[in-house]
């Protein structure tokens, strides 16, 4: 797999792209100072599983080296694997299920019950919100490829979930993190 020049990628698309990513961070530049041949492997960021308390990692951890005579900037930056959303312990699955049933105009306490949400309904109902404040950006987003809209749907939501499905195809949230190199929040 190869990857620019430019920055070290935020998001991968597996576990496995970590070990290609650990060989070409001497071409990749910091994010912070733009620094070429700086980055070091720096570990892993754990995270606890949905639905249990394992640890799992999450992302890798890169340092910008300024020790010796490194002109880094001292700073770590990390990429994840694009099923996680950063600072959050449900996966993109997740919140894509309780998207889809929240499109379909179902109450937030009955989707995150026949999603099987791993957290409480209070939970539920502030992930629901940042979903929908989002998907304003989601659609600009889509509006800047230059997809178009097909669907027949009546609601906004519904119509969002078509064309991200059109776009995007299955697993439209861990998708858009890698096409657009940014959290769904």
């Amino acid at each position: 797999m190869q990857y620019p020049v430019e920055h070290l990628p935020r998001f991968v698309e597996s576990f496995v792209d970590f070990q290609s990513l650990s060989e070409h961070t001497k071409v990749c530049a910091c994010r912070h100072c733009g620094r070429v041949g700086t980055l070091i492997g720096h570990g892993f960021l754990r995270g606890y599983a949905e639905q249990s308390s394992t640890r799992i990692a999450r992302a890798k951890r890169f340092f910008c080296s300024n020790r010796g005579r490194r002109r880094g900037c001292g700073r770590t930056d990390s990429s994840f694997i694009a099923d996680f959303v950063p600072l959050f312990t449900i996966t993109t699955l997740t919140m894509w299920s309780l998207f889809s049933r929240m499109s379909k105009a179902h109450s937030v306490v009955s989707t995150s019950q026949a999603a099987q949400f791993p957290l409480c309904s209070r939970s539920a109902y502030r992930i629901a919100n940042r979903l929908k404040c989002a998907s304003l950006h989601w659609r600009s987003w889509l509006a800047e490829l230059g997809t178009s809209l097909s669907s027949t749907a009546s609601r906004p939501l519904a119509q969002l979930h078509d064309q991200l499905l059109a776009a995007l195809g299955a697993l439209p949230f861990s998708k858009w993190q890698l096409r657009a190199q940014s959290s769904l929040f």
